[in-house]
C-alpha cells in the first residue's frame, strides 16, 4: 500500500514574508503474511512491515507576538511608554520531519499481537521563549535552533487464557526516546533561570552548582574556595565544587544536573474476567528523568516568616554534625540552584484499579429485548513507589 499527501499551510500567527510552508508525507505497508512464501504458515495470522517520511509544521503560539507592542504606563506621575513585547520580524515555522520503520505482528490465531517502531525526528526552527535582551522587560519568542528526537517503541498483547467463563489478557509496552539540541541560533548557550539550553544537551536541562557535603568543624577552611561573597566558608555552611579551579564559588562553577527526559518509560496491563467478574489492572512509570523540587528548596531555606521543612530539625551544629543539611542562618551563601534539589523522578505507579460484575439478561418492564448491566468500582493512583521527595514525580 501507498499513501502520500501534500499540503501548503499558511498561518498568520507567523511574521509576514514567513506565513507559507510545504509538508509532503509518504506511507509504505507490506502485507508480508499474504505472500506466497508465507501463506501456508497457518501459525502466522498478520506480518506487516512500514515505513514513513513526511514533515508537519507548529504554529501554536499567541496571536501578534512577532508584532513589536507599546503599552502606556505611568512614571513620576506621568503617562509613559514601554515595550510590552519585542516582537520578532523572521518569527516562521516549526518544522519537524520524521522517518519511521515498524512491523505488526500476529501469531497463533492472534492471541499474541506485537508492533515495534523506530523512529528518527528533527525538528528545525523550534519555537521557544528565550530570556529578554538587555534593555528589554519580556521574554522574547524566537525560532531558537534544532532538536533531535530518536527512539524505539514495542508493544505486545497476549490473550493467556479464553475460555467460556475464564477469560485473562495481558498487554505492556515500552519506549525509549533520546532528545539533544544540535543546533541554536548564535551557537551559544541560552540559560533562563535553572535551565539551559545548550547544543549536545537535551531540552529541559537543569543547570548549577554540585553540592559537595557542608564545612565539618576543624576542617583546614582555607583549603576550600571562597564562597560568592568572596568569604571563607565556615563550619556548617554547605560546600560546592569549584569545577574551573579558580579557587572561588560562582556562576562559573554551575553544570548541567540533569533534565526532564527519562532514558524509558513503560506499561503492563493485565484483564482477568471469571463469569460476570473482570478485573482491571495498570501499572505505568518512567526511569532516568529529573525532576526540580522547587517548593523543597524553598521549605528548606530557614525563615522565621513562614513554616518550614522538618528537614530542617536535622541541619549542622556541632553536636549534629550533618553532612547533608547546612546549618541554619538567614544569610544565603548561595542564590544559584544546586545538584541537592534536581531529584531522580523515576516511578513505578499502580494507576489504575477496577473490579467489575455484570449481570446478563435483566428483564425490563415492557422490554422484550435481554439487557446487561454492570456495576463497578475503580481505584485511581493507589500506590507510587519512587526516591522523589515532593508530592508527585
Amino acid at each position: 500500500n501507498l499513501t502520500t499527501s501534500f499540503r501548503n499551510d499558511n498561518s498568520t500567527r507567523l511574521a509576514p514574508g514567513h506565513r507559507d510552508n510545504f509538508y509532503p508525507s509518504i506511507g509504505l505497508s507490506w502485507n508480508v503474511n499474504e505472500e506466497q512464501f508465507l501463506k501456508n504458515v497457518s501459525e502466522i495470522n498478520n506480518l506487516k512491515l512500514r515505513a514513513s517520511a513526511g514533515s508537519v509544521g507548529n504554529q501554536e503560539i499567541p496571536d501578534d507576538v512577532f508584532d513589536q507592542i507599546v503599552g502606556v504606563t505611568k512614571y513620576n506621575g506621568q503617562t509613559a511608554y514601554k515595550i510590552v513585547n519585542s516582537g520578532n520580524p523572521n518569527l516562521k515555522w516549526e518544522t519537524t520531519t520524521q522517518y519511521n520503520i515498524g512491523l505488526d505482528a500476529g501469531v497463533l490465531n492472534n492471541r499474541i499481537t506485537a508492533s515495534i517502531d523506530a523512529y528518527y525526528k528533527n525538528t528545525s526552527d523550534l519555537l521557544l521563549l528565550i530570556p529578554p535582551l538587555l534593555g528589554q522587560e519580556y521574554k522574547q519568542l524566537v525560532n531558537v535552533g534544532n532538536v533531535v528526537n530518536k527512539g524505539i517503541e514495542f508493544s505486545i498483547n497476549t490473550l493467556i487464557i479464553d475460555k467460556k467463563k475464564f477469560n485473562w489478557s495481558v498487554s505492556a509496552n515500552i519506549a525509549t526516546n533520546q532528545n539533544k539540541i544540535t543546533k541554536l541560533a548564535g551557537n551559544g548557550d541560552i540559560i533562563d533561570g535553572v535551565n539551559i539550553l545548550r547544543v549536545g544537551e537535551s531540552l529541559g536541562s537543569f543547570y548549577g552548582l554540585v553540592f559537595d557535603g557542608v564545612v565539618q568543624k576543624g576542617e583546614d577552611v582555607t583549603k576550600l574556595p571562597t564562597t560568592p561573597a568572596y568569604t571563607t566558608p565556615q563550619p556548617g555552611d554547605p560546600k560546592f565544587k569549584d569545577i574551573n579551579n579558580d579557587g572561588h564559588i560562582d556562576v562559573n562553577d554551575r553544570v548541567v544536573l540533569g533534565n526532564t527526559q527519562p532514558d524509558f518509560t513503560y506499561g503492563f496491563s493485565s484483564t482477568v474476567k471469571y463469569y460476570g467478574f473482570d478485573l482491571f489492572v495498570l501499572v505505568q512509570g518512567s526511569h532516568g528523568n529529573k525532576v526540580y523540587n522547587q517548593l523543597r528548596r524553598f521549605l528548606e531555606s530557614p525563615s522565621d516568616a513562614y513554616n518550614v521543612s522538618a528537614t530542617l530539625l536535622n541541619a549542622w551544629t556541632e553536636t549534629n554534625p550533618s553532612n547533608t543539611v547546612p546549618r541554619i542562618t538567614d544569610v544565603p551563601l548561595s542564590s544559584e540552584l544546586d545538584s541537592r534539589y534536581i531529584e531522580d523522578a523515576s516511578y513505578l505507579r499502580l494507576k489504575t484499579v477496577t473490579l467489575g460484575y455484570t449481570v446478563n439478561r435483566i428483564a425490563l418492564v415492557a422490554s422484550k429485548h435481554p439487557l446487561k448491566l454492570r456495576l463497578f468500582a475503580t481505584v485511581q493512583n493507589l500506590f507510587t513507589i519512587t526516591g522523589y521527595k515532593g508530592y508527585d514525580p
